[in-house]
């Protein structure tokens, strides 16, 4: 059960990074889109990095 509601979890992920372009294209444009796309992920893999380095 684990491993489907991991594909499920992953699935959506994926999925619903197609949805947020559709949605962000028309106000921002592609450029803006990519800064968000691209912030986004800074916020939430830094406190994995902030973690990841004080545990070493």
């Amino acid at each position: 059960m684990r491993v489907y509601s991991a594909l499920i979890g992953l699935s959506l992920i994926w999925g619903m990074s197609f949805v947020f372009i559709k949605w962000l294209l028309d106000p921002v444009g592609a450029w803006g889109t990519v800064f968000l796309r691209c912030s986004a992920a800074v916020l939430i893999l830094l406190p994995f990095l902030w973690i990841r380095r004080g545990a070493s």
